[in-house]
């Protein structure tokens, strides 16, 4: 993996999108390419995903645009940004996750850097202080 998720991992305890929404209470958008359960065949689509009530929720939606995966993930990603907007009332800018292919609200993911910076700082500081 890259040296974010490493750190996602170390110091948020985050390792995908699904915790991610569960620890800063947004939803995450999600784009997949492959069928679920079908190997070999191809299933553009994207979802949200929520923790409410103390459980996970995902929602499924298909935009199915014709040209290539980044026309489809781009349709697929505002489809979805207009269901959050329209069912949870989520609106704003919306902002890379840092995973592969997905999104969270703008405001979630300065929550989310904040706190890793202030991790990668201690860091610093421990290892200064080693010395």
């Amino acid at each position: 993996m890259s040296k974010y998720t490493d750190d996602l991992r170390a110091a948020l305890d985050i390792h995908n999108v699904i915790e991610i929404a569960r620890k800063y209470d947004c939803p995450v958008i999600k784009f997949h390419t492959a069928a679920r359960h079908a190997i070999g065949h191809w299933d553009y689509r994207a979802e949200v995903n929520v923790w409410r009530d103390g459980e996970w929720k995902r929602k499924t939606l298909r935009a199915n645009p014709m040209g290539d995966n980044k026309e489809s993930r781009d349709a697929n990603r505002d489809l979805a940004q207009r269901w959050c907007a329209d069912h949870l009332g989520i609106t704003g800018e919306w902002a890379p996750t840092g995973l592969p292919n997905s999104w969270m609200p703008k405001e979630a993911k300065e929550r989310m850097t904040a706190e890793l910076e202030a991790w990668r700082k201690a860091q610093r500081q421990a290892a200064k202080e080693a010395l």
